[in-house]
């Protein structure tokens, strides 16, 4: 009775392991619009004096639109329709100007991504590297598994943020 019990248990595990694959080669244009909306915020933040208040405010209301599918669609939805709605009436300039920044950085950004290749497996996560063929930056990618839903989440780390985050507790 055990036996029927722990088989079923290991069984439905199982499958719903098996249902959340990931195939690096799928995401390859998610990977691109990560890594290019990371590298437009670092390239606005070096070129441009940004008041971070504004800049954080307007980074989280990006990231709140999980409607959209791109980073791209994301910031186009807000410029359209939200500024009004989420930005102070007296801001709203400095947010659509930094905002439109943005925007015109990632357009710019070129990426070429080399092979992904799999590092390693640990517990409900797989790691991955792969390398911008344009800038020489490597980018280690991590996608944590999900047990009750199909799909999983992507974090995207570069090489330089890696050993600054070790070296700057």
């Amino acid at each position: 009775m055990n036996w029927r019990r722990i088989v079923t248990a290991v069984v439905g595990l199982l499958a719903c392991v098996a249902c959340d694959r990931f195939e690096p080669r799928e995401h390859v244009s998610e990977i691109e619009d990560i890594i290019r909306y990371k590298r437009a915020i670092g390239s606005l933040c070096d070129h441009y004096y940004i008041d971070t208040r504004i800049l954080g405010n307007l980074l989280m209301r990006i990231d709140q639109q999980t409607h959209c599918e791109t980073y791209w669609k994301r910031m186009e939805y807000i410029r359209l329709f939200k500024i009004e709605e989420y930005f102070p009436k007296k801001s709203e300039d400095q947010y659509l100007s930094i905002l439109n920044g943005l925007m015109d950085q990632y357009r710019d950004t070129e990426i070429v991504l080399g092979p992904i290749e799999k590092n390693y497996r640990n517990g409900l996560s797989s790691y991955y590297t792969v390398e911008d063929r344009m800038s020489g930056m490597k980018y280690y990618i991590e996608y944590r598994h999900s047990i009750w839903w199909k799909s999983g989440t992507l974090n995207i780390v570069s090489k330089k943020d890696k050993i600054n985050a070790i070296v700057t507790p």
